[in-house]
């Protein structure tokens, strides 16, 4: 049984890497991820009975943590980019009041404040810094794990799996080959 879900898992991390194809695939590159969690977790409590486990393990890790940082740079960008929606929002306000003060006389023009400045230049800045290190994770991801580099890890899987299915099982309460 073991043997069998490590190898459909196997399969199902292949066909989620196979999907990852940019940058841009946050949604496939998550599954992924997820798909190598599942993979991991199921081998983990057994990894120290089963011969090559624990290598695979920690292939798995890598592969996540590479996944991880993608991941990151997508959820990070969303924050961003609702940042810079507020700040561009709020200094319009701004220029409007300051502009058209004149029609609303209770509504003085003023200068800004210590501390009001734009912030949009700081955000842009930061949007820019995400984006090299979102290229810097796909381009690693890409060389190490998706331009057939998680084929070496999907083969050692499959070997696993076969090898697991192969064995014979042990029936509960049978005593040992020369027991009385």
């Amino acid at each position: 049984v073991l043997g069998r879900l490590i190898g459909d898992l196997g399969v199902e991390l292949a066909h989620r890497l196979a999907a990852v194809r940019s940058i841009a695939d946050q949604v496939e590159a998550h599954q992924a991820r997820i798909a190598g969690k599942r993979l991991r977790y199921v081998l983990e409590p057994l990894a120290s009975k089963i011969e090559g486990a624990p290598a695979i393990i920690a292939r798995l890790k890598a592969l996540q943590d590479g996944l991880g940082r993608l991941h990151d740079a997508h959820v990070f960008a969303a924050y961003l980019a609702r940042a810079l929606q507020i700040a561009a929002a709020e200094q319009a306000r701004r220029v409007s009041r300051e502009l058209l003060a004149w029609a609303a006389p209770e509504a003085e023009a003023r200068e800004a404040a210590p501390g009001e400045d734009d912030p949009r230049l700081g955000l842009v800045a930061l949007a820019q810094r995400l984006r090299e290190e979102a290229e810097t994770a796909y381009a690693e991801l890409k060389s190490v794990w998706l331009d057939a580099g998680s084929a070496s890890l999907l083969g050692e899987v499959a070997s696993l799996s076969q090898r697991l299915t192969a064995e014979p099982a042990v029936s509960v309460g049978a005593e040992p080959p020369g027991a009385f």
